[in-house]
Formats: C-alpha cells, sequence, structure tokens
C-alpha cells in the first residue's frame, strides 16, 4: 500500500509515496472515479530509481498508459478518458536486486475526470387543496441540495430529494407555486431546477336555493328552484328530506320537485357543489 509523505510534495504538505517492497514485488494505489463526458486525468509524479528497472506505471481500466524510471524531479502527466466510470491505478514494482535513490515513486496534485452534477425538480403536476404533495426529483453528483418555494408553503425536510410539501395559504389562493431544487457541490457550484405545482381548490358552497318557500297542493303539484354557479363547481347534488315529501328531477343548477299529495309538513331541500377535488358543504 502506498503511504502519506510530509518530506516530499509537489503542492502543499503532502504527496502519495509508493509502500515499502522487496524484490520481484509491487505495491499500488487504485482509485475509482466516473467522468460524465470526454475528459483529462492528470498528476504530478517523481521516480527516485534504478534506471530501467525499477518502475512507475500508470494503468486507466488495466491498460497501462505511462511507465516512467530513473531519478527525476516532479513532472506532470494528462491522460485522456471517456464518459463512464474508470480505475485509476499507479503501481511501482521491483525486478531485480539493487536499488538507487529513494527506491519509490510519488505522486501528487491529481486532478480526477468529475462528473458534471445535474438536478431535476420533477416534471409540472397538480394535487388538490387540502392535500400534501411528494416531490419526485433526481440529483446526480451533488454535496448538498436545497428547497425553496415562491410561495408560503412549508417542506418537512428541504435538504432532501424528495420532500412532502403543504401548501400554505397564499399557495392556494393563487392556485400554484413554483417549487426550486437546488444542488451544490464541494466546489461551490450550484444549479437549479424549477416545478410548478398546480392547485385545484374545492368547490365553493352555493347560495341558498331560490324558489316558493310556502306551497298549497290544491293549487301546485310542482315547485321550481334554483341557484346561481358556484365558483369551482363541476356538478352539484340535491336534497330533499322527507324522502315522503315528494321526489325531484335537477339539471345541475335547477330543480323541479314533485310534491306528494299526501305529504303535509315542512320540507327541507339543500343544495352541494363537487369538482373533481371534492365536495362542498350544503
Amino acid at each position: 500500500n502506498w503511504t502519506v509523505d510530509n518530506t516530499i510534495a509537489f503542492s502543499g504538505n503532502f504527496s502519495a509515496r509508493s509502500g515499502n517492497i522487496n524484490d520481484n514485488q509491487t505495491t499500488s494505489l487504485i482509485i475509482d472515479c466516473e467522468s460524465s463526458s470526454f475528459n483529462n486525468v492528470s498528476f504530478w509524479k517523481k521516480v527516485s530509481s534504478e534506471q530501467d528497472k525499477d518502475k512507475l506505471a500508470f494503468y486507466v481500466d488495466d491498460n497501462k498508459k505511462g511507465e516512467w524510471s530513473g531519478d527525476d524531479d516532479w513532472s506532470e502527466e494528462t491522460f485522456a478518458v471517456s464518459p463512464g466510470a474508470h480505475t485509476l491505478k499507479w503501481l511501482y514494482y521491483k525486478d531485480d536486486p539493487g536499488q538507487a535513490g529513494d527506491d519509490c515513486a510519488y505522486i501528487d496534485f491529481v486532478y480526477f475526470p468529475t462528473p458534471v452534477m445535474t438536478v431535476s425538480a420533477g416534471a409540472n403536476d397538480t394535487i388538490c387543496e387540502g392535500n400534501t404533495y411528494t416531490l419526485s426529483a433526481n440529483a446526480q453528483y451533488y454535496s448538498s441540495l436545497l428547497w425553496t418555494t415562491s410561495g408560503d408553503g412549508t417542506f418537512d425536510d428541504n435538504t432532501i430529494i424528495n420532500p412532502v410539501y403543504t401548501p400554505g395559504t397564499f399557495d392556494i389562493e393563487n392556485n400554484s407555486v413554483v417549487l426550486t431544487l437546488t444542488a451544490y457541490n464541494g466546489n461551490s457550484d450550484s444549479i437549479s431546477d424549477d416545478m410548478i405545482l398546480t392547485i385545484n381548490p374545492l368547490p365553493d358552497i352555493p347560495v341558498q336555493p331560490q324558489g316558493p318557500d310556502y306551497v298549497d297542493l290544491f293549487y301546485n303539484l310542482s315547485s321550481e328552484y334554483f341557484i346561481t354557479n358556484a365558483d369551482n363547481a363541476t356538478s352539484y347534488s340535491w336534497s330533499l328530506s322527507p324522502e315522503e315529501a315528494g321526489s325531484f328531477e335537477s339539471t345541475d343548477t335547477t330543480i323541479t320537485v314533485l310534491w306528494n299529495t299526501d305529504y303535509l309538513g315542512d320540507a327541507y331541500l339543500k343544495v352541494k357543489s363537487l369538482n373533481d377535488c371534492g365536495e362542498s358543504e350544503f
């Protein structure tokens, strides 16, 4: 295994130094990484060994990219890598008896082909008034996340990928809210994406039905009642009680009651609004 060396470094106070080995042995440093595009990996190296015998080699996915020996000062090496996952390996090996210099290799100031940070807040979506919403976002290669809202709702945890959002009064009044997911990496870079959450309202309570509140069955066997359209209503449900008072036929905002001539007394007529999100009170 390689070790940390605090006596020789290209940049800063430390470098990685090959481990102590005997003849016909190897010591390696292996690092897995991922590149989202065609990129480069680079590093600075210093070899202090027998020329052409004890060597430092660098591999990308078991493909040898370079090999060095002798006693050299620090120099930089750069190699191309393709998109995808890769295994980087620095290998120091000794073959014949004998040694020269420090009998080791050093590497420092490694540049890895870091992947590109991505973030998606999810597709625009719709909920009904009174409901909460679980986000369906995704992000890659980030160190931290933060959700924010254009409205007055709240997240159960605005630092996780898919929190639950509870719309506020302002959100409901405006029938929509913009939710923004921002991803950060360790280099203080950030990227954001928005989604629009539409909030469909519940229907309003209808106004009191208009029509006769006194019926003389000698003159009228039926009566008509009506309401004006309630906000956000798509249909209406009427109720007449008691049932023995009569029957009715309705066309949303209008109802015709067919009175039962055998019933005398009080009858109660009520109506409520309906839509895809629910119903109002009567």
